[in-house]
């Protein structure tokens, strides 16, 4: 009689045990609450033809089928003094330029990784840029990403500076089927430093934050030399005076430094 019922608990506990595991949600990061849909997984890119990094006239082209149409990102070096910086282009197969060239570096020796991802739900791809920052120690996981977002009319490019950003940082948090991004940053209050993160959707060519999804958003960590997950509580004038370096990042404005390619 016994061993029955304890084989009957264990067949409920069986059935019931998924529902409570995927509505449990870690009270630290990473936060691996939300599904990692189609829609919301980014896809390393290798290039077709690339220069050497260290040599003069830099140049490495990424193709790739979009709807049926090829379209080619392009990164360059340009050593002119008043234009100098590494830039990115998008064509289509055409040649016909889908933006404007944009610097995202200062050399090619700090590209990470591209890659292309469906983030803002028009399901055209967009790509991400990871350039480094030449850092040293903890200081090295910071990066800029370039986001070539697609529009009606082409592509819009956003940057936004984050830490270690890779596959694990996009999902689908909410299990809406919108595509979020977990950021993270490392900030510091010249005395102290934290972890910051915040949730951020893609919509349409903006870049917006959507902590609301989660009780758990904005969050900061206090970076500590042994292991620590607890939320640091802070008011809103330190929560200012802490990410006021980041504060332009987050509207994400497009880069000023812009150069027509023809």
């Amino acid at each position: 009689m016994f061993l029955g019922y304890k084989v009957l608990f264990l067949g409920v506990m069986t059935l019931i045990f998924p529902f409570f595991a995927s509505a449990y949600e870690n009270d630290f990061p990473p936060y691996l609450a939300g599904k990692f849909p189609e829609n919301c997984q980014i896809h390393a890119l290798v290039a077709d033809k690339e220069s050497a990094r260290d040599k003069g006239q830099f140049k490495s082209e990424y193709s790739l089928n979009d709807l049926g149409q090829i379209m080619t990102l392009r990164l360059d070096m340009d050593y002119a003094e008043e234009t100098f910086g590494l830039y990115a282009s998008l064509h289509n197969a055409q040649k016909k330029a889908l933006m404007p060239a944009v610097v995202i570096a200062d050399h090619p020796e700090f590209i990470d990784k591209v890659y292309w991802a469906y983030l803002n739900k028009d399901m055209r791809k967009d790509f991400i840029i990871l350039t480094h920052s030449g850092d040293m120690g903890l200081m090295n996981g910071n990066q800029q990403a370039m986001f070539l977002l697609s529009a009606k009319e082409g592509y819009v490019s956003k940057k936004l500076a984050g830490f270690n950003i890779g596959e694990k940082d996009f999902y689908d948090y909410s299990t809406d089927n919108k595509c979020e991004y977990l950021h993270q940053s490392l900030l510091t209050t010249g005395m102290d430093n934290y972890w910051s993160y915040h949730v951020l959707q893609f919509i349409g060519t903006d870049i917006v934050v959507k902590n609301a999804l989660s009780r758990y958003f904005p969050k900061w960590i206090k970076l500590m030399a042994k292991a620590n997950n607890k939320a640091a509580v802070l008011s809103a004038k330190q929560q200012h005076a802490l990410e006021r370096d980041y504060l332009q990042q987050y509207r994400v404005l497009s880069l000023p430094k812009v150069k027509v390619v023809k």
